[in-house]
């Protein structure tokens, strides 16, 4: 009987997860950049797992497992940029205003 190894599982989940978080972006009305941006981190980090999976079980040639491996780092950085660009905390309207800013009145 043959066993998966442990990279193989994780690419498998990592795979399911990726068709989840793409199937709840296509079928959001209120997605924003930061939800683009952790589907392509998601999308990135399922191929480090293939990658990973190609390398550990002698699967692919090195082209292909470079191909894999730069997708993957593209994929991420895009993602993180995305992410760390629009990622904003509560706001009043005002930029730098915070809902838990106290007033200086009190000095």
């Amino acid at each position: 009987m043959t066993t998966l190894s442990p990279p193989v599982l994780l690419m498998g989940f990592c795979a399911v997860m990726s068709a989840v978080a793409v199937w709840r972006l296509a079928v959001d009305d209120d997605r924003d950049s930061v939800d683009v941006g952790t589907v392509l981190v998601v999308l990135g980090i399922t191929l480090g797992t293939v990658l990973w999976s190609a390398v550990r079980e002698s699967w692919l040639t090195w082209t292909e497992r470079a191909v894999i491996a730069t997708a993957g780092v593209v994929l991420s950085g895009i993602g993180l940029t995305l992410i760390v660009r629009y990622w904003r905390g509560p706001t009043s309207g005002r930029p730098g205003s915070n809902d838990l800013e106290t007033s200086d009145d009190r000095l």
